[in-house]
């Protein structure tokens, strides 16, 4: 569930979800699970990792989810800073929280459990002393007090604002695209599970025609398979025929590799791929009836005419996405016939 905090002075806050308020006091807030749960687990997993961790500067060894978040954090102090100094608080709260939650929590967090080196460390150090710099303005009292907690003698308020370590020097786009695309792939993988309804125990194999990038998915094979994706078993190769019986996906490459895209194949054990071409052979009839209807509505000159512009263009709108996703249900039964 959602859930809002406002600050009624140093001391006191009140936490508000759906229509319920509740105040409590700073300390009892860092108590409260519903508010640190999720900011604790990161906070102590970083610091049972790297508890005398120093701030690092940039170093060769770095692995391809490493160059990725720190050329997130550059772009993220850099275009915070810019927001705070021409007043755009708003964005500048909103770029904190899609980093926080999505990219270091989500994923880098989440990546650094298995790639694991005395330099991972440093950087989760760093990157979590640099989060409360930022988060300082927005959270004064909650990120001091974690603060306190890291540096006991040391005051948040009075450290320098963070700056950008040069890593963009050393890291290029390319580096940073190479592990969004691994994240592609993941991402993919992990829907088809659910669009396909496959259970969360139930461990599949997959096979990746990675074209040029068989380098680089080799290189990221475990993480593939460790980050929730179920794959027990994973085939990379440069390129391949067309396999039978199996979930067939796609992943744009690279902008860097424009026009080249990775095939993914999901071999799903006691699969039944009847039931699921006949429930997408329903789905595309149902579809099409839905699409048929639309369409002589809006052929209708009187409906043009008559009908506000706004509606008019809103069932404009509808139909471009039934279209696509008639095109989608086409393209996944394609694949598994």
């Amino acid at each position: 569930k959602l859930f809002y905090i406002k600050y009624v002075d140093k001391n006191k806050l009140e936490l508000k979800e759906g229509e319920k308020i509740v105040e409590m006091t700073l300390q009892e807030a860092l108590k409260d699970k519903k508010v640190t749960n999720f900011t604790k687990e990161i906070i102590n997993f970083i610091l049972q990792k790297a508890k005398s961790s120093k701030a690092t500067e940039w170093l060769a060894s770095h692995s391809v989810a490493d160059k990725w978040i720190l050329n997130k954090m550059d772009i993220l102090i850099k275009q915070v800073s810019e927001d705070l100094d021409n007043y755009r608080f708003s964005q500048a709260g909103e770029r904190l929280r899609e980093f926080t939650w999505n990219d270091f929590a989500d994923w880098y967090i989440e990546v650094s459990k298995f790639e694991q080196n005395s330099e991972k460390d440093k950087i989760l150090m760093m990157i979590l002393r640099d989060l409360l710099k930022l988060w300082h303005p927005f959270m004064p009292f909650v990120t001091e007090t974690i603060w306190s907690e890291m540096r006991k003698d040391e005051f948040l308020m009075v450290e320098r604002w963070p700056r950008r370590r040069d890593t963009l020097q050393c890291v290029s786009t390319r580096d940073a695209e190479n592990f969004e695309l691994i994240q592609s792939i993941i991402i993919a993988i992990r829907n088809a599970r659910s669009q396909y309804r496959i259970k969360p125990s139930q461990k599949i194999k997959a096979v990746i025609y990675a074209g040029n990038k068989v380098k680089l998915i080799k290189s990221q094979a475990e993480l593939i398979k460790k980050l929730r994706t179920g794959v027990e078993r994973l085939e990379v190769k440069q390129k391949g025929g067309k396999i039978k019986e199996a979930i067939y996906l796609t992943v744009n490459g690279p902008s860097y590799s424009a026009g080249t895209s990775i095939e993914i194949y999901l071999i799903i054990s006691g699969f039944d791929f009847q039931a699921e071409v006949d429930r997408i052979e329903k789905a595309i009839k149902e579809q099409r009836a839905r699409i048929k209807i639309l369409e002589k509505k809006l052929s209708n000159k009187q409906f043009i005419k008559k009908a506000p512009r706004k509606i008019v263009n809103q069932e404009k709108e509808k139909l471009a996405i039934w279209q696509n996703k008639l095109s989608k249900f086409n393209e996944q039964l394609n694949h598994l016939k």
